[in-house]
């Protein structure tokens, strides 16, 4: 919901889509380096200590997530399942069989 509310519909830079950045981003950011310099007893956490957090496992970080070059991604993933849910229905499980709840077609 955050780039729903704050995407600039008239100068949003689609070339550099994957570099997000909100109050939200930087909230999650600073989120990280608290969570960081309480775990490791530090003041301050580099800068370089987060990138190598957000590095994945096979590349010796610790796979924690950027927020920034996530957000754009998992927004689409998101309303691209929300819409064919509408489209489609939702699945629901009743006693371990699944069950399809179709919407009203004036709400899709």
């Amino acid at each position: 919901m955050d780039i729903m509310h704050n995407l600039p519909l008239t100068d949003f830079d689609y070339g550099n889509w994957m570099n997000w950045y909100s109050e939200l981003v930087e909230d999650i950011e600073e989120l990280l380096r608290s969570f960081l310099s309480e775990l490791l007893d530090e003041a301050e956490i580099p800068d370089h200590t987060i990138l190598i957090c957000q590095l994945g496992l096979k590349q010796g970080g610790l796979g924690l997530l950027h927020p920034a070059s996530r957000a754009v991604s998992d927004f689409i993933v998101s309303m691209n399942k929300a819409q064919f849910s509408a489209r489609n229905g939702f699945k629901i499980w009743k006693d371990a069989v699944p069950v399809t709840v179709k919407l009203h077609p004036s709400l899709t």
